[in-house]
């Protein structure tokens, strides 16, 4: 049996705290973050793996206070808390005034987030799973 693997969508990630966040403004120095807890999504998926390690290479030094599988839960304890972490931009846009989260500018760029379809290739023969990955893979 042969495996499909083929990229499917990336995301930008920026850095939110809480509004009310009692030592990070708008901006933050390397220094000044590496001083706060930072929150990290949970997961095996490929994407997340390589975006780890390079968060790794950028800030190996950093704290984890919280992890969580659920990037909403990751942003409502950023919100109620003094912790600081890494959401994708869409979801930072769709949930930032209802939940309460800044967006606090860094002196680095932060490498997306890659997103990868797997899936048996056999699984072609089925008319329906077919039309959705092509579904799939023409909107993104």
């Amino acid at each position: 049996r042969s495996i499909v693997c083929t990229h499917f969508n990336r995301l930008e990630c920026i850095l939110v705290c809480s509004e009310n966040h009692p030592r990070l403004g708008d901006t933050a120095t390397i220094d000044e973050i590496l001083q706060e807890s930072f929150t990290q999504l949970v997961s095996r998926a490929t994407g997340m793996k390589e975006y780890h390690s390079l968060m790794d290479d950028v800030l190996g030094e950093r704290i984890i206070g919280f992890r969580s599988k659920s990037l909403m839960t990751i942003a409502n304890s950023i919100s109620s808390t003094e912790l600081i972490g890494f959401l994708p931009q869409t979801f930072f846009d769709y949930y930032s005034s209802s939940i309460k989260l800044k967006k606090v500018t860094i002196p680095f760029t932060i490498a997306p987030i890659q997103f990868y379809l797997m899936y048996n290739r056999a699984s072609l023969n089925n008319s329906g799973f077919a039309e959705l990955i092509e579904h799939i893979t023409k909107k993104h």
